[in-house]
């Protein structure tokens, strides 16, 4: 249905996808061309205010042991709504409207802290069903997604579990544990392989699944209660509204080998996007040990029969393992304003909800958070992160990749996937396909200053940036690099402009192949970036690929 690249029969046991993959949906008709049109589909999610949704609000919170004057308010705001005349199936934010008609504010509700703010929106979402009762479901149409980029990386993962299936037809998994509630997007996710052509399934690991497969073993009835386990992950009502997807999860908490018959049959598992803290956690036991649904993963790509794909968090999360013989940690969290004045923190990322002056564990919002053991360790190459040029997050990966003593960071742009496998055992295979490219920020040979007098705070790091554009192939064999850059080799500048976000790309884009100085300030750091005599550049259509750029970012604060 889609085109693939010419040796489409190389095998790769990864395809990271960077993120924003534009995927036609009911959810997202944006995304689609103007012919899509989707049937008895679920198009958003609808709340309403009711004497019942209350009680079970009312109910959710009995666990809950801390109380507030804005929790009584909202108590007596829904009351009164009810009272009045009950609001059913609106969009949230009608229903925010209707909570700030009674007084409560959109920043009182911003400071909800999360159990109570999920549990609000869980208790109070409709059960949306069709004519006859069944449940009405977010639809997918891949082949009526306008963007090709992201159509050819879906398919390029479908390919890879294609080619270790001998059937010719691939049974893929989708794990949604990146997402707060991982029930509320296991249509979308299913719905895009199985638009594909794949067998799909729903593995419906969480934390919370963990947690009550962890406690069956020792007091039996983990699983029959995984609805309160869920609460604990800030998760409420599932029950209600995704009843098979609940009963499915429980079955497979009773029965790890049929979970692991699952997994054993799939040529493909996808992770999607959100939170990589909660994908991990979904495939740890609570102590932090290897689940054995971890260890059959990592052992079925080791010998080539599973390919792992995944997007935004999903992609994160497969950092970890060992590399020059020093861990390789897991990029949780942070922003990149942050990484020059503020360093990094081996803590737990605090919630995306953070607001103020302070988070969770001391961190102030926007600080560059780490798990020092990795993740699924599946990508031990360095540090990976994703959003990545659309975010400037250049500045971030380069002090991460520094401070935990890497050598390489490697980040993916949106739209964008990295592909990696193995030629041999030492032999590393690595293809970027997609919309735009690959940022790798090269530590091997660095300088850092990191001073402190009493006239001045000063941090300086240098190194070397290369930027591969999207059909960029590279191996990288006993530590040696082999780099064919995608586009016409320049010999001098030529500006590329582009509508592409990022102040560094832009930047160099515009003087690709330029041997003068490239200057900057962002985030208060200067940036320079001059070519040396290593330095190659090629141009593609709207991207500047370029090996071995020399960089300085410095950030200084004069404290008199």
């Amino acid at each position: 249905m889609f085109p693939f690249f010419a040796d489409a029969e190389e095998k790769y046991n990864l395809v990271l996808a960077g993120g924003a993959l534009k995927t036609c949906s009911s959810f997202l008709p944006h995304n689609c061309n103007k012919d899509v049109f989707f049937s008895s589909a679920k198009n958003q999610d609808l709340y309403e205010i009711t004497a019942e949704s209350h009680a079970r609000f009312h109910n959710a919170l009995s666990e809950w042991k801390k109380n507030s004057v804005v929790i009584s308010r909202l108590h007596s705001a829904l009351e009164h709504i009810y009272a009045e005349g009950k609001v059913a199936a609106v969009s949230k934010n009608a229903f925010f409207d209707a909570l700030n008609a009674q007084g409560i504010t959109n920043d009182e509700l911003r400071h909800l802290p999360d159990y109570v703010y999920f549990a609000l929106l869980d208790t109070h979402e409709v059960n949306q069903t069709d004519e006859k009762g069944a449940r009405l479901t977010e639809k997918v149409s891949i082949e009526g997604t306008t963007n090709p980029h992201s159509r050819r990386i879906y398919a390029a993962f479908v390919e890879q579990a294609r080619l270790r299936a001998d059937s010719g037809v691939p049974t893929i998994l989708v794990v949604t544990a990146s997402a707060r509630d991982p029930f509320s997007v296991a249509d979308f996710y299913t719905g895009i392989f199985t638009d594909l052509g794949a067998d799909t399934h729903w593995l419906p690991v969480s934390a919370a699944f963990q947690h009550a497969a962890f406690t069956l073993p020792q007091s039996g009835n983990g699983c029959d209660a995984l609805a309160t386990i869920r609460k604990r992950f800030n998760v409420f009502d599932r029950e209600r509204l995704y009843p098979q997807r609940a009963k499915q999860q429980q079955t497979l908490c009773k029965n790890p080998d049929r979970l692991l018959a699952l997994l054993d049959k799939a040529h493909g598992i996808f992770f999607n996007g959100g939170d990589q803290s909660k994908t991990l956690a979904a495939l740890l036991r609570p102590d932090g040990s290897s689940s054995v649904l971890l260890d059959r993963i990592c052992s079925r790509v080791a010998e080539g029969t599973l390919v792992v794909g995944g997007t935004s968090a999903g992609t994160a999360f497969q950092g970890g393992g060992v590399n020059e013989h020093k861990p390789v940690p897991m990029l949780t969290s942070g922003d990149p304003e942050n990484a020059m004045s503020r360093g990094i923190f081996y803590l737990d990322a605090p919630s995306q909800r953070c607001e103020g002056k302070r988070c969770e564990n001391g961190l102030k919002p926007g600080d560059i958070t780490l798990k020092s053991t990795g993740g699924t360790g599946l990508f031990s190459h360095g540090i990976i992160d994703t959003h990545f040029s659309e975010r400037d997050r250049e500045t971030r990966l380069v002090m991460t990749t520094l401070l935990s003593g890497q050598s390489l960071g490697f980040g993916v742009d949106e739209t964008t996937a990295l592909m990696v496998g193995k030629k041999d055992s030492d032999t590393a295979l690595f293809r970027v396909v997609g919309e735009r490219g690959v940022f790798v920020a090269d530590l091997t040979e660095h300088e850092w200053l990191d001073q402190q007098t009493r006239k001045a705070f000063v941090r300086q790091v240098a190194g070397h940036a290369h930027y591969w554009a999207s059909g960029t192939v590279a191996t990288l064999r006993n530590g040696e690099w082999q780099i064919a850059l995608r586009g016409e080799s320049l010999t001098k500048a030529i500006p590329i402009k582009s509508d592409y976000e990022g102040k560094w790309r832009s930047e160099v884009s515009y003087k690709c192949g330029s041997d003068n100085v490239i200057s900057w300030t962002q985030f208060g750091n200067q940036y320079v970036l001059k070519a040396s005599d290593q330095t190659r550049f090629s141009a593609s259509e709207m991207h500047c690929s370029y090996q071995q750029l020399p960089f300085v970012i410095r950030y200084e604060v004069n404290r008199n």
